[in-house]
């Protein structure tokens, strides 16, 4: 193999080091491909060259190079920044003992653990999630450490983690839940309790500026004085009106004050609006996200606890396996399916309308996002949600870009569950719709698989590719946005109220409220009273005639 760039060396244990000395063509599957090499090594000393490498084939979403040992040239450490955590060492010489020793030490603890090489393409959150630990169960490191760090979404950041959050790979909301699914399922530990902090509810970010407001029009412009209590003669009033030449004078006795404590005290602040003339003691503090620019009460403010945990053994066992769905969408909604389950359903739907086994046909409704530059972006926990929500009696999936709706037509009453479904993405779309941004459209179509299918593995291949047109596409403009879009249910809400149809709460009984009581009529009341004194008179007249008796 002669490749510029390119060359493999082996090791002392007979273990293949790929060298990358410039950039090369890593799609080419003839020389770069999973079990071409047991290593890899970056010589490269250009550090925004070497990042690039790095978002390629790092041993946590690169295939090709799955879970590997790699190093890079000691002359970029502390140059690569969060990059820094997919790599094992840096470097001078790829050939020495202790580096062919790192090696082995690496690939025996792969083994040990039971961890394989990927070979699917990363479609969800929770894919980049397992790949991230497993990759740290890779290096026997069962440890999360959170790290105050600046420019950090949340403030505090497990580096690893953070790296593929701003590459772009999830959502902080997403690893909130996959976290808090992986506590409840005992895969995660708590060690240490380090901070609790609070975070917008709309972004999950932590970059939050604060500020005090009039409670009657919401302005920040206030002029905040201090009340003054004179003991004497018990008067409080704003400081202004003790101020008499430079001295504290009460405007009710005049008698002047001297010391605080003995003779008065400041017992409050007296606020008022430069906007409105409003004045008040307590202000409204409000806080606005610098990220998204969401304007919150401090109270709605979502408070989120910072820990350091462990994988636990079990955990260990069920990252390193799949023995159960980490999914978080799975947790909650009955009509979401993996997309790999999906994809096998589908192509078992597929194979039995080709052979006429009651299905009239099968209609696939795909939902995808671009941003302003027409690149795809990424499918979030929230749109997911919502879309199980919307189309409760629907399967739904999603992959890292498209969210998928399916719809199966049974024979008999195919073309109006057709024009059903049609109708019912169409309204559900303006929903999902809410959680686009500026600049960025809503795409969805309508594939609908009929007989003319005759190679499935191509159209399953297929299936996760956007398409090249959209049978609708929504702008961020003519999309309708409520003030609210902190949570699926408050979307759901703003678009349908109450409407029973995209909800999958149980429908609960009305309560009646003490005004809805039925009250007893006047002639009802008469009749109880008549029988009441009827009932007295008896056991009046038998009491009577038994003390006569005696």
């Amino acid at each position: 193999m002669n490749v510029d760039g390119f060359r493999i060396y082996t090791n002392s244990y007979g273990r293949k080091i790929a060298i990358i000395t410039n950039l090369v063509d890593f799609s080419d599957k003839s020389y770069f491909y999973y079990g071409a090499f047991d290593a890899v090594y970056i010589s490269m000393t250009n550090s925004h060259l070497v990042k690039a490498v790095l978002k390629r084939i790092n041993p946590v979403t690169c295939n090709e190079t799955s879970y590997l040992p790699l190093f890079v040239s000691k002359r970029l450490k502390g140059k690569l920044g969060l990059h820094d955590y997919v790599i094992d060492d840096f470097i001078d010489n790829p050939t020495t003992s202790e580096v062919a020793t790192k090696i082995e030490d690496i690939i025996r603890n792969i083994k040990e653990k039971g961890i394989i090489p990927e070979d699917e393409l990363i479609k969800t959150s929770s894919d980049i999630f397992l790949r991230i630990y497993r990759y740290k169960l890779s290096r026997n490191d069962l440890i999360m450490k959170p790290e105050l760090v600046e420019k950090s979404a949340t403030g505090y950041s497990y580096p690893l983690l953070e790296l593929f959050h701003n590459l772009g790979y999830y959502h902080l909301r997403e690893h909130f839940s996959f976290e808090q699914i992986s506590y409840e399922k005992g895969t995660f530990r708590p060690l240490r309790f380090v901070n609790k902090i609070h975070l917008c509810p709309k972004c999950q970010h932590s970059h939050l500026l604060y500020y005090e407001t009039c409670p009657k029009c919401g302005s920040s412009e206030l002029h905040i004085e201090q009340m003054i209590h004179h003991f004497a003669c018990a008067n409080i009033s704003a400081e202004s009106t003790y101020n008499l030449g430079g001295q504290l004078v009460c405007p009710k006795c005049h008698e002047q004050l001297r010391h605080i404590g003995v003779d008065y005290d400041r017992p409050a602040s007296l606020y008022s609006c430069e906007n409105c003339s409003n004045t008040f003691i307590s202000p409204v503090t409000k806080a606005s996200c610098t990220y998204c620019e969401t304007e919150t009460n401090v109270k709605e403010l979502v408070p989120h606890d910072i820990y350091e945990f462990e994988i636990t053994p079990q955990g260990a066992e069920n990252i390193a396996h799949s023995l159960y769905p980490l999914y978080s969408i799975n947790s909650y909604f009955d009509n979401y399916m993996s997309f790999y389950a999906f994809r096998n359903r589908l192509q078992l739907l597929i194979e039995r309308k080709i052979n006429n086994d009651q299905i009239a046909g099968l209609v696939l409704a795909k939902i995808w996002t671009l941003d302003e530059n027409g690149r795809t972006t990424v499918v979030t926990d929230d749109i997911v949600a919502t879309a199980c929500r919307v189309f409760s009696t629907n399967k739904v999936t999603s992959t890292k870009h498209i969210l998928y709706i399916n719809c199966t037509l049974y024979q008999g009453e195919g073309q109006k569950q057709l024009d059903e479904f049609k109708d019912k993405v169409v309204d559900g779309a303006k929903v999902l719709a809410a959680f686009i941004e500026p600049g960025h459209t809503q795409h969805y179509t309508f594939e609908i698989v009929g007989d003319k299918i005759t190679d499935i593995k191509t159209y399953m291949q297929q299936l996760e590719l956007v398409p090249n047109q959209a049978d609708h596409v929504t702008t961020y403009e003519e999309a309708e946005h409520p003030m609210d879009i902190s949570s699926p249910e408050a979307v759901i809400k703003h678009f349908f109220g109450t409407n029973k149809k995209i909800s999958d709460a149980p429908v609960t009984a009305d309560v009646p409220k003490i005004h809805d009581v039925e009250i007893i009529d006047k002639k009802s009341f008469n009749y109880i009273s008549w029988l009441i004194m009827i009932v007295v008179g008896a056991l009046a007249a038998i009491i009577g005639s038994y003390l006569w008796l005696v």
